[in-house]
């Protein structure tokens, strides 16, 4: 029998996210729904729109100036999220609900590229996440994105996560081991 442990974890404070790109917001969702382009650069795509155009305290109009096509989020599913098995990824208030989108999946396989958004409003419908994302207006209450985080693993067992919030950006980068266990 063996166990997954997380046996080095480093965090740091960042005024500058590394997934930051200079490309327009018409060029980064044309990347990110680009099926020619590999799983990877379509996802580096998503994230660096969150990064570089996306900012905590933004409203359902807001995103919609940013997610201009949003054909690479009709695919994957965004899911809410009422629990965490592990350490939360976002350190969620009682008055927000938290959303996850896992992007651009395989089949049969899980994706190396994730991205969790909190909004404002407690236990949200999971439907709010995907109209939060297409810029709906008539969402009740009208919630505002209160953080969000882009997680990647990086390796086999290597784990790359930024966390946005009005306070800045967060690294976080975690190697795990399999260790035997008696």
């Amino acid at each position: 029998m063996s166990s997954l442990q997380a046996i080095a974890f480093r965090l740091t404070r960042h005024l500058r996210s590394k997934f930051r790109r200079r490309e327009s917001v018409a060029a980064l969702n044309h990347l990110a729904n680009d099926g020619t382009m590999t799983r990877q650069a379509r996802a580096l795509a998503v994230f660096a729109l969150f990064a570089t155009y996306v900012e905590p305290d933004h409203t359902s109009a807001d995103m919609r100036s940013v997610f201009t096509n949003l054909a690479w989020v009709m695919r994957p599913k965004v899911t809410a999220l009422k629990c965490s098995f592990g350490p939360p990824v976002l350190h969620w208030q009682f008055d927000e609900s938290v959303f996850t989108v896992t992007l651009f999946p395989e089949a049969n396989a899980d994706s190396t590229w994730t991205v969790y958004f909190a909004l404002s409003g407690k236990q949200r419908p999971e439907t709010d996440g995907g109209a939060f994302l297409r810029g709906d207006q008539s969402l009740e209450g009208r919630p505002r994105l209160t953080q969000f985080a882009l997680s990647s693993w990086t390796g086999r067992l290597d784990a790359y996560l930024e966390i946005f919030t009005r306070a800045g950006v967060t690294t976080q980068k975690c190697h795990y081991e399999i260790q035997p266990t008696a």
